[in-house]
């Protein structure tokens, strides 16, 4: 879809295409910290140590970069609607096959798969709400993007408090809920901005451009990897989930020591 039809389009179906997308990335969100938090305490019910959980959720990060260097080439081959398609339909399949894993070892390269999922879905998502938006207005619709991204983050852990990571059940149900983020994308007439391929460039030379903005990034990607994976271990072992939920899972369901 050309420019002009995106700027010619009615302010209805502009907005109705912009709360799709953001519906479908609070989804994603949503999803996304459940499956950090719920992997990191399946992990550390299984009895891994810091160091391997620690190994496991930075997979997901090496996903990211693997992915990253890509994006640009890959969207202006497939279109920005179809590559967040299919990073759904790598994502849910993913996530729901962790727990019929013979082994953890196994585990790390599905993490690897979803960081690179999560990548073109999040980036993505942005990019469509900005490409949707006017100089006016951008600043306002990029605010509201965050916003309920954000509350799709914090609803993840949420929705563990109340099934539980106990069994298959709670990766099911994040597979399913990233499947309802693609009926949002799939809703007829939904303006697609679109995306002009940029120059080639290297990696470095971006960040020749703009240091502190890449490096402050870099430190709230590593604090939130850090916290979704080892604050509700630390919150577990804290006695939380005995005095809150005593059979949400199996080191719930323990005595304390």
């Amino acid at each position: 879809m050309s420019e002009q039809a995106v700027a010619g389009a009615s302010a209805r179906r502009r907005t109705l295409s912009g709360v799709a997308v953001v519906a479908a990335a609070m989804i994603i969100g949503l999803t996304y910290s459940l499956s950090a938090t719920l992997i990191a305490l399946d992990l550390d019910e299984r009895g891994l140590g810091d160091t391997a959980i620690g190994l496991n959720a930075a997979m997901q990060a090496v996903g990211v970069l693997v992915t990253a260097p890509f994006l640009p080439r890959l969207v202006g081959r497939f279109g920005v609607h179809t590559l967040m398609l299919g990073a759904i339909v790598v994502s849910a399949p993913t996530l729901a096959a962790f727990p019929f894993m013979p082994s953890t070892a196994y585990w790390l390269p599905l993490r690897l798969l979803l960081g690179g999922a999560s990548e073109v879905l999040f980036v993505l998502a942005q990019t469509w709400v900005s490409g949707l938006s006017s100089e006016s207005n951008r600043g306002r619709n990029m605010a509201g993007y965050t916003a309920f991204l954000s509350l799709g983050l914090a609803l993840g852990p949420t929705i563990l408090a109340v099934i539980g990571t106990l069994d298959a059940t709670p990766y099911l149900v994040g597979a399913g809920l990233i499947l309802v983020a693609a009926l949002f994308l799939l809703i007829p007439g939904l303006l697609v901005p679109p995306f002009e391929r940029p120059p080639s460039s290297g990696v470095w030379r971006v960040f020749r451009l703009a240091p502190i903005a890449i490096l402050t990034t870099l430190l709230n990607s590593s604090l939130e990897t850090a916290g979704l994976s080892f604050l509700p271990i630390y919150a577990i072992n804290a006695g939380w989930g005995r005095s809150r939920r005593p059979c949400s899972s199996r080191r719930s369901c323990s005595a304390p020591s």
